[in-house]
């Protein structure tokens, strides 16, 4: 939990009326500017300007100020402050909030002395020595504001002087002073010029984390999210330690909203800071929509390990078979572990969120050494599916008891110098649900900052009703409260802005950064503030985007505003269109297609597929082939798709852009993964003419073009297609040849192919054959001469050409050189690696069907312990090796010992074994 934030949130104080240009500058030409060039580094800029888009008036409230302060906070360690000849206005005494010099202390000595512009600036930046490198102070030219005369000078002699006091303990303080500048747009030119020089800095060009490091931090800033106050936690943590000691997978269960989030959080950090060498991997379901996809879940927990492990991991092109990799990225962790002797945990918080594929079939159901699992789940049936794969320790977090409510109440109104009366304590604890410690801390926060003392009593009863979008009668649930929650804000900032706010959050696919939620919503900087800070850890803000902290707020805004129906598609529809208006990148690739699905438009949603731009800008957004595969789907799946092929007929004559390119050989590799193969070859035929005809024969995306028609052709079951097939690999592997060194990766890699489309295909000649023959020997003779012989890629050549001397009749050859590849990759991976155990069984095959029948036994039983050890007794390969093990025994005669290890593949499958007859 030590990554880098990728938010620059910038505070910019000021007075009020005399900076209304610099502001203006800044916030319409600057910022935006800068927000963009940051974006291409995945940096999110916030810029924090509380009086732009407010009148003079309007900022002098008496919440003002605790707003301000909240915000600088927010912000650090970014500040900048602008001094013209005005002071700014000072609140009297009386208007300082009570709970906020509570807070701040050290406000009690300005009181009625000091301005806002003033406080902030001490607040931001002369208290805090700490901010040295990222705060910056700006002072205008007299000259200037004199010229402009009336709101641009001093409000007196007394004003005068305590503005001059703050410059001097500004020149003084060390930090940079920008003296005399002497226009708004000069200002406006420093601002960027120095702000991007620390963006540079911080954050830069080299240093662009990919969509897999991006995704990990929003994981980690999820978990750091439920860091906070937490009792009763030890006994939990003791268990969970013991668990984990032995190698159990934990499953924790409980209420909603009792705290199993912030259990796996607080006991997480814990273990960590326990074992630093461990490999951990945390995936919070409810931190997105997709997170809860399982087959995103799945594919990002095999990416992590591949990164942790070292090796390589090429994700299936069917979901389904993505899933079934699963186990093998399991024993992979599991072979890495053991080798390095390290640990590897993984935590899956929220599984009772699933939005897809909820029976579970597809999870695993064995644990390899040295891998351990933490998970947590609601009840219902997903809770009842997870409980029948594993053998779990069930770790149930309770409610509150009555005495653990009594010391919550107690803690958290303690932490702000607050209490309740005993007979307030046993109305709030009388409530069904006063044991959720969601629903009490909720409860709690909102008395807490409620100011009328005397009608506490009412607030309380309120908060524990049932609120207007419920029946007399209905349930109580946690989301009740929330509701309760958002009417207060409402009263306190407006009914409209605070339903625009959160009616855009809601209807985002993962959040909104603060430039688009303003925009939408129709707010400025100042309101959001406002609610943002009324909300408090309610709203959840990672990598800049804001979103609802967990899923009770986002049901009481759906309750709250009847989000269902032609409300919600026009919502949606809302959305989408503000996102056609900006210029299309990575960020409005990856909203707007899914709001035009979510508002039922498949006619725009079809138009922005057919657009090879948004698809470059769609798979830099980190979009895979499944959203692809998704949204044609809805849109009428491969035969809408045929639209692409309107493209090539269109530019024709013209050169398309380089994005243009790259967004159709993108979308060539989904439509591959699609599985769409038909479709595959049409479309690599257009492409190919297209690459050809702008760049030449011999041009490397030419070239690339080719192979990959080759490749799809090859996977076509026809002659003539396979004829095809073999000569587009070949013209590929001759113009290597031609232009590059007979040791270059690319030469190899094209007698690769070429050798493995011969060798497979049933149409080939015995001339091909032969040249297959030579072409695998070349790869494995470069391959030890490049890697060496103990190297993976050298023992997967191996393996390759023992497959193809099978396949001629070189058996002797074949055995020979699989058990080399056997013996060199289980030295370099370990013995119970998924490669080595998927090399044995292809070794027993051979043996056994060389009638060395002992030898297959033994080295299948072998084989079998292996799988049922690392992905379990029931997965795919684990079972093929119980059919070759029966194909075997049935090969020797041996039918009573072939039935019973028949019988047993029918009973893993959940199946009826068949009746024999004797």
């Amino acid at each position: 939990m030590t990554t880098q934030s990728r938010t620059v949130r910038v505070f910019l104080s000021s007075t009020f009326r005399d900076f209304a240009e610099e502001r203006d500058l800044l916030v319409r030409t600057i910022f935006p500017e800068l927000r963009r060039r940051c974006r291409e580094r995945q940096v999110e800029l916030v810029d924090v300007d509380l009086r732009w888009g407010i009148t003079e008036e309007e900022a002098q409230n008496g919440s003002v100020l605790s707003i301000c302060l909240a915000e600088i906070d927010r912000a650090r360690p970014y500040f900048m402050g602008f001094i013209g000849e005005r002071y700014g206005w000072v609140p009297e005494k009386d208007k300082y909030d009570a709970a906020i010099v509570q807070e701040q202390p050290w406000l009690e000595e300005h009181r009625g002395g000091k301005s806002v512009t003033e406080l902030e600036m001490l607040h931001g930046v002369l208290n805090n020595p700490a901010m040295a490198g990222r705060a910056f102070f700006y002072f205008r030219d007299a000259k200037w504001s004199g010229k402009k005369g009336g709101a641009y000078l001093s409000e007196g002699t007394q004003e005068k002087s305590k503005l001059e006091e703050l410059k001097v303990r500004i020149r003084k303080s060390g930090f940079p002073v920008v003296e005399n500048y002497p226009t708004p747009e000069r200002l406006a030119e420093r601002v960027r010029e120095d702000l991007w020089t620390l963006i540079d800095e911080a954050y830069p060009a080299s240093e662009v984390p990919d969509a897999l490091t991006m995704e990990r931090r929003r994981h980690e800033a999820y978990t750091l999210s439920r860091i906070r106050l937490y009792l009763g936690g030890e006994r939990y943590f003791t268990a969970l330690d013991k668990a984990m000691d032995a190698c159990k997978p934990v499953l924790i269960t409980g209420q909603s909203g009792g705290g199993k989030s912030a259990l796996i959080a607080n006991w997480f950090l814990d273990w960590s800071s326990k074992h630093p060498k461990a490999a951990v991997i945390v995936h919070h379901l409810g931190c997105g929509a997709d997170a809860a996809d399982p087959v995103r879940m799945a594919v990002r927990i095999m990416q992590e390990i591949a990164i942790v492990t070292g090796d390589e991991f090429k994700p299936e092109s069917d979901p389904d078979k993505q899933l079934e990799q699963l186990p093998l990225s399991l024993a992979t962790a599991s072979a890495w572990a053991q080798r390095e002797n390290k640990e590897v945990l993984i935590v899956l918080d929220g599984l009772d969120k699933l939005s897809d594929r909820e029976h579970l079939r597809w999870f695993p159901a064995f644990l390899p050494p040295q891998v351990k699992l933490v998970a947590s789940c609601l009840d219902g049936e997903i809770l009842e599916a997870t409980k029948t794969r594993l053998s779990w320790v069930e770790l149930k977090v309770k409610a509150f008891t009555k005495a653990e409510q009594s010391q919550f109440i107690t803690e958290y109104l303690g932490r702000y110098r607050k209490k309740l009366t005993s007979p307030q304590a046993k109305t709030l604890q009388s409530h069904p649900l006063s044991g959720n410690p969601l629903f009490l801390m909720t409860v709690l926060e909102e008395l807490r900052v409620f100011g009328v003392h005397e009608e506490l009593e009412q607030r309380l009863a309120t908060l524990l009703s049932l609120p207007s979008s419920k029946a007399e009668g209905d349930e109580p649930t946690v989301d009740d409260v929330f509701e309760h929650v958002l009417a207060r804000v409402e009263a306190d900032l407006g009914e409209k802005l605070v339903q625009q706010a959160m009616e855009a959050i809601w209807a985002s696919r993962a959040g909104l950064y603060q430039d688009e939620l303003l925009a939408i919503a129709k707010l400025v900087p100042a309101q959001w503030a406002a609610i943002q800070n009324a909300l408090d850890e309610s709203i959840y803000e990672s990598g800049g985007k804001i979103s609802f902290g967990h899923d009770y707020l986002r049901k009481a805004v759906e309750d709250r505003y009847g989000l269902t129906g032609k409300k919600k598609l026009k919502l949606h529809w809302k959305l989408a269109e503000w996102f056609s208006t900006q210029e299309v990148d990575a960020r409005v690739a990856e909203e707007l297609p899914w709001q035009w699905k979510m508002a039922g438009n498949t006619e725009q949603l079809r138009i922005f597929l057919l657009n090879f731009v948004n698809i470059h800008h769609m798979e830099s957004s980190g979009a895979t082939w499944i959203d692809f595969f998704e949204m044609w789907e809805v849109c009428g799946g491969e035969n809408e798709a045929q639209g692409y092929l309107n493209f090539f007929d269109s530019v024709e004559n013209t050169r398309p852009s380089q994005i243009e390119l790259n967004g159709a050989k993108i979308t060539a590799e989904f439509i591959a993964k699609c599985r769409w193969l038909f479709a595959s070859v049409r479309f690599d035929r257009a492409y190919l003419k297209l690459v050809g005809d702008i760049f030449g024969p011999s041009h490397d995306k030419t070239i690339e073009a080719i192979a990959r028609l080759g490749g799809h052709l090859g996977e076509i079951w026809s002659e003539e297609a396979h004829k095809e097939a073999e000569s587009l690999l070949r013209m590929v592997y001759e113009k290597k040849l031609s232009s590059l060194h007979v040791d270059c990766p690319d030469v190899i890699e094209a007698q690769h192919d070429l050798g493995v489309m011969l060798s497979k295909s049933r149409f080939a000649s015995q001339r091909s054959k032969e040249e297959a023959t030579t072409l695998l020997e070349n790869v494995l003779i470069h391959s030890r001469k490049n890697h060496g012989e103990a190297d993976i890629k050298t023992c997967i050549a191996m393996n390759n050409l023992s497959i193809h001397y099978w396949r001629i009749n070189l058996r002797i050859e074949a055995l020979k050189l699989l058990s080399l590849s056997l013996d060199k990759t289980e030295r370099q991976l370990g013995p119970m690696h998924p490669e080595c155990l998927l090399i044995m069984n292809n070794l027993a095959a051979m043996l056994r069907d060389n009638h060395e029948f002992l030898k297959a036994e033994e080295l299948l039983r072998k084989t079998l312990v292996g799988f049922e050890n690392n992905i379990g007794k029931n997965h795919r390969d684990t079972l093929k090796c119980l059919q070759d093990i029966s194909m075997l025994l049935d090969m020797i005669g041996d039918t009573v010992g072939s039935n019973k290890v028949n019988s047993e593949i029918f009973r893993r499958r959940g199946l009826a074994p068949p009746v024999y007859q004797n």
